[in-house]
């Protein structure tokens, strides 16, 4: 037993020796300190009934996976490169994970309440202010009772005819396995995309009431490093292109017909509007006018007022900018369109804006346009290929600027404009808007991790490949990648666990991760050291815990290739 437990420990990183040998000291601190639990419990984002939370989450994400997992084996079983014994061993394991996979969502249905996970994922991820099915109790938001029951009998319902939809889909497997491989993987592909959606939205969207905090920074680690990887071997991708025959020509049409049609969308009418009244006291201005113009008027830059900024009010509709103009006395003029300005009102300012139906596709389309031309040009001086000229640019830039930069400006002026632009319609949560700038800031190193992986290939493979009458898609899909990820795997790992603690960041959109939680506990409390302890202790162990799975997905690696 001794001689098992020191090789076992032998095995061990030192620096995980050190965590468990430290692990007894830090284990008492929390016990013994009312403090530190408390610390703990609010950074966590502990709520109510946390176990049965936590029972719920986990039972429907593994009975997800299962049902995936099933799918998975199903789907290899059709692969025509195996032979018999590989084909029923498939079988054997779908039809296995397939049962527990049935059995989950019979109880789940039929057996077990889910109600409190259904009112937790409810209260905390709908707008009281805009639904009916919550209510607000004391200081308490609860979910009405009604709801909950309908939610229950859903549940129920679904859970019953997803079952005898997989009971049909296992017949008409078993009967078709030989003749209509097609129609199995339609279905398979049906229930593949219900399973991994709802999968996806358990585990990386619907609120986490058990550890809600924690989770926060998982999801946003994940979803982050999942968006770099994608935009990183994208860039990694466009640095391999090659320049062909035609391949200046054909961006420089593309650029300047997408600039003709930014000019025709310049073309369109404008709506001329009028600055009436005086600047005694406010300005109403309706909402919707274009930031531009409203700067110009608060900034006092379309009068003559020596550095004097002009107090504006925002206003919903033209009617009630005209009624405050007429009857309030803290508004003294409003913008009005010239339709709707009365002869007799003095008039101040005027101006004219494309409307907004023209002006966002006609800034997008001609910044796509001169930034192609732009791009053609730089590649016929260097002889490279546009777009490989576009991945350089942003490889060089996002690694030039700071990510805390890059989350602010994502996160609060270029969100601000997207919206504004869009006329409201593209409006990104301050989640969201933080992982998209976590992703974009490490895609320009996960783009040099994957180029170099690429360029590690012998030539000689390529060639070959070539040679055999492989596309370039699947040369890259059966060639370049399976080794190279082999190769950048220790890489890939150390940028994930970077990017875990550079989520940190998103505490300054008001993101309430384990950093903002940890702040507002200090803040609360006016604790110096245990909410910042507490938090440290959290990240080493996330850390080592990240660090212990890469390296068992190294080793692997390595028996494998023996």
């Amino acid at each position: 037993m001794s001689l098992w437990l020191f090789s076992r420990l032998r095995g061990l990183r030192p620096s995980n020796l050190v965590v468990l040998g430290a692990t007894p000291f830090v284990i008492y601190i929390f016990a013994s300190s009312a403090r530190y639990q408390r610390a703990l419990v609010h950074i966590l984002g502990i709520e109510e009934h946390p176990w049965t939370l936590l029972g719920l989450f986990l039972f429907v994400v593994i009975g997800l996976l299962l049902g995936l997992f099933a799918l998975k084996n199903a789907w290899s079983s059709l692969a025509p490169d195996q032979d018999e014994f590989q084909r029923n061993q498939r079988i054997r394991m779908s039809l296995v994970y397939g049962i527990l996979h049935g059995t989950a969502v019979v109880l789940a249905g039929f057996a077990i309440d889910p109600t409190p996970l259904v009112e937790s994922i409810l209260v905390n991820d709908l707008d009281v202010s805009s639904t009916t099915w919550i209510v607000i109790d004391g200081q308490n938001r609860i979910a009405q009772p009604e709801i909950l029951l309908w939610f229950r009998e859903l549940i129920q319902q679904v859970c019953g005819y997803y079952l005898m939809l997989l009971v049909l889909a296992a017949f008409v497997f078993s009967r078709l396995y030989r003749s209509s491989q097609t129609l199995l993987k339609y279905g398979m592909l049906f229930f593949g995309v219900f399973n991994l959606g709802m999968f996806l939205y358990i585990f990386l969207i619907a609120h986490a009431g058990f550890a809600s905090g924690l989770m926060a920074t998982l999801r946003a680690t994940f979803l982050a490093y999942a968006i770099a990887s994608v935009f990183g071997l994208l860039l990694a991708l466009l640095s391999e292109l090659k320049v062909r025959e035609r391949t200046f020509l054909i961006h420089t049409v593309v650029g300047v017909l997408l600039v003709a049609v930014s000019l025709w969308y310049f073309s369109r009418p404008q709506i001329e509007v009028v600055l009436v009244g005086n600047l005694d006291q406010r300005i109403a201005i309706i909402k919707g006018t274009p930031q531009g113009i409203t700067n110009e008027i608060r900034d006092g830059e379309a009068f003559d007022l020596e550095g004097r900024s002009v107090k504006i009010r925002s206003v919903a509709t033209v009617e009630k900018a005209i009624e405050l103009f007429t009857k309030n006395n803290r508004i003294s003029g409003a913008l009005l369109p010239t339709t709707s300005v009365d002869p007799a009102w003095p008039v101040m300012w005027r101006t004219e804006y494309l409307a907004k139906e023209y002006s966002f596709r006609a800034y997008a389309i001609i910044v796509l346009g001169l930034g192609l031309l732009l791009l053609t040009g730089a590649g016929v001086l260097n002889r490279m290929h546009p777009l490989r000229v576009l991945a350089a640019f942003l490889i060089d830039t996002l690694r030039g600027i700071p990510m805390l930069v890059i989350v602010l400006y994502i996160g609060l002026p270029l969100a601000g404009a997207v919206k504004e632009l869009s006329g409201g319609v593209i409006s990104i949560p301050n989640m969201f808007r933080g992982i998209i700038a976590i992703g974009i800031g490490y895609s320009a190193y996960m783009a040099e991790i994957f180029r170099a992986g690429i360029e590690a290939i012998p030539k000689g493979q390529i060639e070959a490949a070539r040679t055999m009458g492989l596309r370039e898609w699947m040369i890259v899909r059966f060639v370049i990648l399976p080794q190279a990820i082999k190769i950048i795997t220790p890489a890939l790992g150390n940028e994930f666990i970077a990017m875990l603690k550079d989520t940190a960041l998103l505490s300054v959109l008001s993101i309430r991760d384990v950093t903002m939680r940890m702040r507002e506990f200090q803040a609360a409390t006016f604790l110096a050291f245990t909410p910042f302890n507490t938090a440290a202790l959290l990240y080493v162990a996330l850390t080592l815990a990240a660090s212990s799975v890469l390296k068992t997905i190294e080793r692997r690696q390595k028996v494998g290739e023996h």
